[in-house]
C-alpha cells in the first residue's frame, strides 16, 4: 500500500494571521512533504 499526501484541511492562506504566508505553506506541503511521501513510496517498491 502506497503512502499518499492528503490535502490540507484548510486553505493555504489560513495561517497568514499566525505569521505563515501562503507561499511558505505551499512550499512546505506541496514540495517538502510531497518529497517525503514520494521517497517513502520508492523505498516501499524495493521491499
Amino acid at each position: 500500500m502506497a503512502f499518499t499526501l492528503p490535502d490540507l484541511p484548510y486553505a493555504y492562506d489560513a495561517l497568514a494571521g499566525a505569521g505563515m504566508s501562503q507561499e511558505t505553506l505551499e512550499f512546505h506541503h506541496d514540495l517538502h512533504h510531497k518529497a517525503y511521501v514520494d521517497n517513502g513510496n520508492k523505498l516501499l517498491e524495493g521491499s
